[in-house]
């Protein structure tokens, strides 16, 4: 009791000084010669490291930030995403860094002295430090001399950008989001597309790996919103040991580069421990971004933490009616599973079925069909060819597809069973209304709002059908697919905000919508993420009336995932009606 009293006052009144602040001395040629001496001296642990990312192919995208680890136990992810971008040249590398020792004058302190490294020199930028320091809440420090946020990065940077100026700032606890604010409108002028921001930050600390899984999904949640409000949500250092330097590097990237994050990577210190240790109570974990204004292609890194699987899910698949005369072209067929491909890499893809299979499909009168005319309901009937709609499956990896929709019971309970049985004999997992579907790294299920062959057509779920069955409760995670919402209207209504609520509540952390044939956003919060609607993947629908989107899923090997939605237009339009 006593030593909890006295740290609390001892904190109050660091947090009081470091708010008083103190001048900073102007730079001068004197003090800018004396280097701050390697706190790291061994230069083999960094170089193994280097030896190991050789291998690693650069990236052609422009990339304008990087997030990693400063733990030496976990330099391979460091050198790894280092070596992601040794190609390209910046005139300057800004390093955000938490002040773990809660040293300083200030809230923010920034070295106006050079660097030695067991690598090299480390030159600090001495314009852009004169520029900060203008800043009252930035204040010089020789905290660096000691500061392993900054230090365990440079023998690096002096390896991959030599000559290349660092700004290297620190970020107490005590600031808050109004001060993160300022530094960020400080920083502003001196980011540019040729500028490198370094976040240096290590993610959950002193939880035991099973909680340390929990905080880091909640975090690769917030990553994928990108809200840099979310930031301020999560807790400090039980998610990250700097929301500050998390919260500016979204806002830097996204007000000056328009760049967005990849995360290639999460892993916890577990993973790096020898084989024979015993698994430690206290764990830190790694969480390892990329910023590029490009959309990044999937980066597979030989590391730990890298993802163990990708998986993609698309939105209405439809083969039948004016498609198929289209696909049954090989030019024009191959044009479209390549232009997929291209981003799937051949990785597994899900997708919602519209339809029955049938060897031979009803004849339609296309001409009335497109005439606007209106028509008695089994006219809109959709049915796909199985012979031509196999071959298209086969060719783009589809492991899954959703048959709870308004069209997959078109021609009835035969036509129905009749379908699952030919995707099931020809290895694609069906994923029925709500039953689970097991796949190797997440269990799916699905459901749906709206059924043609309903007398009642929508708001057919009730909450009893979306409680989830003991069985249900693995430990894996557990995902839906939501047929719902309107079509033509990408955005949730207040009946699909609810529905996702409870679906949250049941314990799904990634909802995925279909229906609208419109592309919607990626929403959510820390619990879970939701697209509300990816749209068309295939069906005969020309723009503007309808899109469609990808959403890529990455799985780490501890069992987290991130995702990140692709935009994919009218792939109808592009490969079939130009």
């Amino acid at each position: 009791m006593i030593f909890t009293l006295c740290r609390a006052i001892a904190c109050s009144v660091c947090i009081a000084l470091i708010m008083a602040g103190k001048p900073s001395p102007a730079l001068s040629s004197d003090s800018i010669l004396r280097p701050f001496p390697a706190q790291y001296t061994q230069p083999q642990i960094y170089q193994a490291a280097l030896n190991n990312a050789q291998g690693i192919p650069p990236l052609s995208s422009k990339i304008t930030g990087l997030t990693i680890p400063h733990h030496l136990l976990a330099v391979e992810l460091m050198a790894s995403a280092l070596a992601l971008v040794r190609d390209q040249t910046y005139e300057r590398i800004i390093i955000l860094s938490p002040n773990h020792f809660h040293r300083g004058q200030t809230f923010f302190s920034v070295s106006i002295r050079p660097f030695s490294t067991c690598l090299g020199p480390v030159p600090i930028d001495i314009q852009a430090t004169q520029q900060v320091l203008n800043n009252p809440q930035v204040s010089s420090s020789n905290l660096f001399s000691h500061e392993h946020g900054v230090q365990a990065l440079l023998p690096l940077l002096a390896h991959y950008f030599p000559q290349v100026p660092v700004l290297a700032i620190t970020m107490h606890l005590a600031a808050k989001k109004k001060d993160w604010n300022a530094l960020m409108h400080t920083l502003l002028p001196l980011v540019s597309k040729d500028t490198l921001i370094i976040q240096s930050t290590d993610f959950s600390h002193y939880l035991t790996w099973p909680q340390a899984i929990i905080h880091d999904q909640e975090t690769l949640h917030a990553l994928a919103l990108g809200r840099a409000d979310d930031i301020n949500l999560l807790d400090q250092p039980a998610h990250l040991d700097s929301k500050a330097a998390q919260y500016l590097q979204i806002k830097l990237q996204d007000l000056v580069c328009n760049a967005t994050p990849t995360v290639i990577a999460n892993a916890n210190s577990c993973e790096f421990a020898a084989p024979q240790e015993p698994l430690p109570q206290e764990t830190t974990s790694y969480i390892v971004q990329v910023y590029s204004p490009e959309r990044l292609p999937s980066i597979n890194l030989s590391t730990r933490g890298a993802p163990k699987a990708r998986y993609f899910f698309g939105g209405d698949f439809f083969t039948g009616r004016y498609l198929t005369q289209h696909l049954a072209n090989p030019a024009k067929r191959q044009k479209f599973l390549d232009q997929i491909l291209n981003l799937t890499q051949g990785a597994p893809l899900i997708l919602n079925f519209e339809g029955v299979l049938a060897t031979q499909c009803p004849p339609q009168d296309l001409e009335t069909l497109s005439s606007g005319q209106t028509l008695p309901p089994e006219k809109w009937q959709l049915c796909m060819p199985k012979a031509l709609t196999l071959e298209i499956l086969k060719a783009l990896n589809v492991v899954a597809v959703g048959l709870a929709n308004n069209h997959s019971h078109d021609h009835g309970p035969q036509g129905y069973a009749q379908t699952k049985k030919t995707l099931e004999e020809h290895g694609i997992m069906v994923v029925e209304s709500g039953q689970i579907t097991s796949l190797p790294d997440f269990n799916l299920v699905a459901w749906t709002d709206v059924d043609n062959n309903h007398p009642q057509k929508r708001d057919l779920l009730t909450t009893d059908e979306l409680t989830i069955l003991p069985e249900m409760q693995t430990h894996k995670p557990l995902w839906a697919l939501m047929h719902w919402g309107q079509e033509g209207w990408p955005k949730p209504k207040l009946r699909e905000k609810l529905l996702f609520e409870q679906l949250q509540h049941q314990g799904f952390s990634l909802i995925v919508g279909h229906h609208s044939h419109r592309a919607g956003e990626l929403q959510g919060n820390t619990q879970g993420v939701v697209a509300w609607s990816l749209g068309n993947f295939l069906f005969d629908q020309p723009e503007p009336m309808a899109d469609g989107a990808l959403l890529e899923v990455s799985i780490f090997p501890q069992g987290t995932f991130w995702v990140r939605q692709i935009y994919l237009g009218n792939l109808y339009a592009q490969c079939f009606k130009h």
